[in-house]
This record gives C-alpha cells, sequence and structure tokens, in this order.
C-alpha cells in the first residue's frame, strides 16, 4: 500500500513541478504586485515537487528487496538506483516540458525593471546568520538592490550561466528582468532580497584584497556598504574584476542621492 502511495506522489510531482513553472513563467512576463504572495506559494510547491520527485523513486526502490529488520545489499542498490534515476530523469523533463524563457522588449519594462539596470554578481549575508548567498545586485537610481539568485555564476567574467537542476525559476536571474525592482514586491517575492536607499548610505568602503570563505577563494576582494544607522553589508565579488572601479561608481550614485 505504501508502495503504492509513493507511486502516485512520484507521477503528482511531475506535473505539478511544471504547472507551478508555467505559472512563475506568466508572471515573469507580467509582474502583477497582487500576486507576489501567490508566487512565492508557487516557488515553494516547486521545491517540494522537486524533493518528492527525488525521494519518493528511491524510497520504491529500498522497498523493493526489503526483509523487515535488516537492510540488505539488494536494498541499498535499489534505493541508489531510483534516486539517481529521478535525479537523471529531471532533465530530460525539463527539455520537454520545462517553461521557456523568452527576451522580455525593453520598450514595455518599467524604468527600475531589473533588464534596464546595471548589475553584478556578489555574495552576501544573510542578517543575523552566518548563511551566505549569491546576488545578482542591482544598481537603481534610488537605491541598491540584490535578489537571491541560484544561478551558477562564471568564475572569469562574474556573468550569471543558468542551471536548471540547481536554480529554479522563481530564483533565477532573468526572472527579475521585467520586475520593478525598486518596488515593494521585489523583497515581498523573497525575503533574502535586499533594499538599501541611496539616502541611507553613510560610506562605500572597498577592500580589493582576496576574500576567502572556507576552502573558496574570491579573488576580487569585497565592497562594504555602511548605513547611517550603523548597520553595513558586505558584498563579497563573484568573477575577476577590479573592485575599486566598482566602489568609486556606487560611491557616486550615493553622492547625487545625497
Amino acid at each position: 500500500m505504501l508502495t503504492l502511495f509513493l507511486i502516485v506522489i512520484t507521477l503528482v510531482s511531475v506535473p505539478l513541478y511544471f504547472f507551478c513553472d508555467r505559472a512563475l513563467q506568466r508572471f515573469r512576463g507580467n509582474p502583477d504586485p497582487r500576486l507576489a504572495a501567490a508566487m512565492r506559494r508557487y516557488d515553494m510547491l516547486m521545491r517540494l515537487a522537486r524533493i518528492a520527485f527525488v525521494l519518493s523513486p528511491a524510497t520504491i526502490g529500498f522497498m523493493i528487496d526489503w526483509d523487515r529488520g535488516a537492510v540488505a545489499t539488494d536494498d541499498i542498490v535499489f534505493t541508489l538506483l531510483g534516486f539517481f534515476g529521478a535525479i537523471a530523469l529531471q532533465y530530460p523533463l525539463h527539455l520537454l516540458f520545462g517553461a521557456r524563457s523568452t527576451p522580455l522588449p525593453l520598450e514595455s519594462l518599467p524604468p527600475d525593471a531589473g533588464a534596464r539596470l546595471t548589475f553584478f554578481a556578489a555574495r552576501s549575508r544573510r542578517a543575523g546568520t552566518i548563511l551566505r548567498y549569491d546576488y545578482k545586485v542591482f544598481i537603481a537610481p534610488a537605491m541598491l538592490c540584490g535578489a537571491e539568485v541560484e544561478d551558477d555564476v562564471d568564475d572569469e567574467t562574474g556573468k550569471f550561466v543558468r542551471d536548471f537542476k540547481k536554480g529554479f525559476l522563481f530564483r533565477e536571474t532573468a526572472f527579475y528582468d521585467a520586475v520593478d525592482v525598486t518596488s515593494p514586491m521585489f523583497c515581498e517575492l523573497n525575503r533574502l532580497n535586499f533594499q538599501i536607499a541611496w539616502r541611507d548610505v553613510a560610506s562605500i568602503e572597498c577592500d580589493p584584497r582576496p576574500k576567502w570563505l572556507g576552502f573558496t577563494r574570491f579573488p576580487s576582494g569585497r565592497i562594504i556598504v555602511r548605513l547611517k544607522s550603523g548597520a553595513a553589508r558586505e558584498l563579497i565579488l563573484l568573477g575577476k574584476r577590479d573592485a575599486r572601479p566598482l566602489r568609486d561608481a556606487l560611491q557616486r550614485v550615493a553622492d547625487r542621492a545625497a
């Protein structure tokens, strides 16, 4: 009975995942602030569907030849076959049924839409924790806006590269192309996103020395945005670039807004 239930879960997870994927794609083309909460729910459902799709076949594989009270070699083999088989199937399924991202015409986008703005890739710590996330940081006239993303970043150029196995549509860099990143909706879509108004910036500092996090070396150093409140946001630059011109450009924008 449990095996049948897991088979049903596996089969249901596929259409559920791609239903959410297409809903988020439609929102990307026409972002409506009233739908921000619904988009978060779709994103969560996508994650649950992917977890169910990967784990349920592994559990079924474990139960195929399970002798109660003992774990045999066959149990492990079937479990691994179910797990890695589900992972391998994700790519062809995504090619067949995944939503397609198409370029959006710039003339139809709001002035502070992500596609209109200069940006850079950085890693930053979530406030109050030791957890760090990758961000696409937009330089808007009124504020600095960071969108938490799960795409890969090219080590040389700092450009984002989509990896569907890693990044959900909701956390792809292109998702924010049509979103006004200075609007309240920007942070409603993802609580890890941040906005820093230039009028609140006290100074912007630069440390061009390589930054180490564990065993990973980030060659371009970091930017530190210090606020008038005393708080600060550290942005560890991804990709190879000179941090000093970026710091100078950010300081000029802050000075104009002061």
